[in-house]
């Protein structure tokens, strides 16, 4: 069958390059388990990293991203948090406008529990592309804290799913 004829039979969802409209084309997954903790106020890795090559320089990467974290207050605090940032190769792609994560709870004054938290993300991405393309998980402190992920005992792996999505 011609290339014409595949696309007619696809109908009206077809993309020119013979994928459906929205299909999922290919799926990368990777987990990060050890512990990380950061006191930087910048940006740094925090260890969880996925590449995929996409088919189509059209297609869409669909970013799914969990990790469990941690923050320890420093002396004189009463909250605490710090920030995740997404990456793609070098380039922030999704970044809070401001410190994004708190998770200390104050119980009476002076008094903190520190809980382990689930955060996500959910994050399309058109990186126009056909080249190896690695997107990973940053992470940053609010000054004179320690942000952690992965703690060992209390946590699941960070994860991170990519989904090369027909555009």
């Amino acid at each position: 069958m011609s290339q014409a004829a595949n696309l007619a039979a696809l109908g009206s969802n077809a993309t020119s390059n013979g994928t459906i409209s929205g299909s999922v084309i290919q799926v990368v997954n990777a987990t990060y388990g050890t512990s990380s903790s950061t006191t930087s106020t910048s940006f740094v890795d925090t260890g969880l990293t996925a590449t995929i090559t996409p088919k189509f320089s059209t297609s869409k990467i669909l970013t799914l991203v969990n990790a469990q974290y941690q923050s320890y207050p420093s002396a004189n605090s009463r909250d605490t948090g710090g920030a995740f940032q997404l990456v793609r190769n070098s380039t922030g792609i999704w970044s809070p406008n401001s410190i994004s994560v708190y998770l200390d709870i104050q119980l009476s004054a002076g008094v903190q529990v520190n809980m382990v938290n689930l955060w996500s993300l959910n994050y399309v991405d058109s990186p126009a592309t056909t080249s190896a393309t690695t997107y990973k998980l940053q992470y940053y402190a609010e000054s004179g804290r320690t942000f952690l992920i992965n703690q060992t005992g209390t946590s699941a792996p960070a994860s991170i799913i990519l989904m090369e999505i027909a555009a």
